[in-house]
């Protein structure tokens, strides 16, 4: 989600006026439903996919 808000956000720089408050609104509703889904599962970034999200060391010594 946070990917999403820096690439609509870069977008806005570059368009004209009036699609900058399209797409501001549409930035309100992300950081809405960011809001919403961080009360819904508040420990989701803390999450730990194995063998994608955990450190390279520890790869490199379960590998071996």
């Amino acid at each position: 989600m946070a990917r999403s808000i820096a690439a609509w956000s870069g977008l806005r720089q570059s368009l004209g006026e009036n699609e900058r408050d399209e797409i501001l609104d549409l930035l309100a509703r992300l950081a809405a439903i960011r809001r919403e889904a961080e009360k819904l599962f508040p420990n989701a970034r803390a999450f730990v996919r194995p063998g994608f999200d955990e450190p390279a060391k520890l790869l490199k010594i379960r590998s071996k």
